[in-house]
């Protein structure tokens, strides 16, 4: 375990190698060995308050009774991408997350100790599904932009279109898959000198695929989203797949730029 102190805040980093079936990250079962080994460095019941980014954490480990608990519920309800999985690997992998997410996940939080907890959903929709469980809409908003004064609303004097996301996260690398598949010939049609960037970091062979399709670029991880952001004349967010707010539709309009987005990604800003 590694310790940094950062503005009056002790932040730990603990390594845990993984041990037997409870242990592993992916299901979202109570493991003696986590708990044992998080026990080494931390005191659990030492704290008046505890708060868990995602609920996994919290279902992992034996929390000490008796003691406030407050989970951020964000991306409680998951839609696999459907049309994307091909091949034995990717069908087993959505089949574990749903066992996981509406079967383990559900059962768990309908024990007594679990309804003591406060669960805080980004959207409506999430907090419907776990109306049973005492919680809130805490909607989630990107981080302010780095400029002063109103956005740019000026747009580049090349039409060029844009994804932001993390680009090994499979509903987004579907997501421009489909785009280009799909949308991008008919852009080309009507404006064929358009640009279609793509920002992200990802693996190299999939950027390199996405680079050979007409006219789009892979612009990779950026240091300055507000420079990305003035190539663009608006951001596509094609999702078919997810869950959430979708701050890659948020985030755009920080920087003057329109969004175009399906209606999965509009129904993450109800109401």
């Amino acid at each position: 375990m590694t310790t940094t102190e950062w503005q009056g805040i002790k932040v730990m980093d603990l390594k845990i190698a993984q041990q037997g079936l409870l242990g592993r990250p992916r299901f979202d079962l109570t493991s003696g060995y986590v708990t044992q080994q998080v026990a080494q460095h931390v005191d659990l019941a030492g704290y008046d308050l505890l708060v868990n980014r995602y609920v996994k954490p919290a279902l992992k480990l034996a929390l000490p009774p008796g003691v406030p608990l407050l989970v951020d519920f964000d991306d409680a309800v998951y839609e696999p991408p459907w049309r994307a999985l091909s091949g034995l690997k990717s069908w087993v992998g959505v089949g574990l997350r749903l066992l996981n997410d509406r079967v383990i996940v559900r059962i768990r939080l309908k024990a007594t100790a679990w309804r003591q907890a406060h669960y805080f959903y980004c959207r409506d929709a999430e907090r419907n599904v776990f109306a049973g469980l005492p919680g809130s809409v805490l909607p989630n908003l990107p981080p302010p932009a780095y400029r002063a004064g109103p956005p740019d609303f000026v747009p580049p004097k090349a039409p060029a279109l844009m994804f932001v996301g993390l680009l090994d996260y499979m509903p987004n690398h579907d997501a421009v898959d489909w785009f280009l598949q799909a949308i991008w010939p008919l852009v080309l049609r009507q404006v064929p000198q358009a640009r279609f960037l793509i920002v992200g970091s990802g693996e190299e062979s999939r950027l390199a695929r996405w680079r050979s399709a007409p006219q789009v670029e892979t612009l990779g991880f950026v240091d300055s989203l507000a420079d990305a952001y003035a190539q663009a004349t608006a951001c596509v967010v094609p999702m078919r797949s997810g869950a959430g707010t979708n701050i890659k539709a948020l985030e755009p309009y920080l920087y003057g730029r329109m969004v175009i987005a399906t209606p999965l990604v509009v129904e993450g800003h109800r109401p």
